[in-house]
């Protein structure tokens, strides 16, 4: 029997809402976050989608958030929000794995 999670796809997000990612990279490039910094994910759900964000050393890290269809298709204040916080959570998380990567 399959879990719940292996029934639901994840997929790219750029290629589930290339708008979404554009935004994604946009907002992130403020505070100096590339693409090749995070890799950006989503579950396209009856109701909305799943967007999950993977990041850090190895892309060990993950953040995630459901959105519901209106809000994607507004780009609305939660999904800035998101994104804002997200965008500070891995700059935390790159500057701690810097330090640990230069320490003797």
């Amino acid at each position: 029997m399959k879990s719940t999670e292996n029934k639901l796809k994840v997929q790219p997000l750029r290629t589930v809402s290339k708008p979404l990612y554009e935004e994604l990279i946009s907002e992130l490039g403020k505070f100096h976050i590339h693409s090749f910094d995070v890799q950006a994910k989503a579950i396209e759900k009856d109701d909305g989608m799943e967007i999950i964000l993977h990041f850090g050393e190895s892309f060990s890290q993950q953040l995630s958030k459901n959105f519901t269809s209106k809000q994607i298709e507004n780009t609305g204040h939660e999904i800035k929000e998101f994104i804002r916080e997200s965008a500070e959570k891995m700059k935390e998380i790159m500057i701690a794995d810097y330090f640990k990567m230069i320490k003797p």
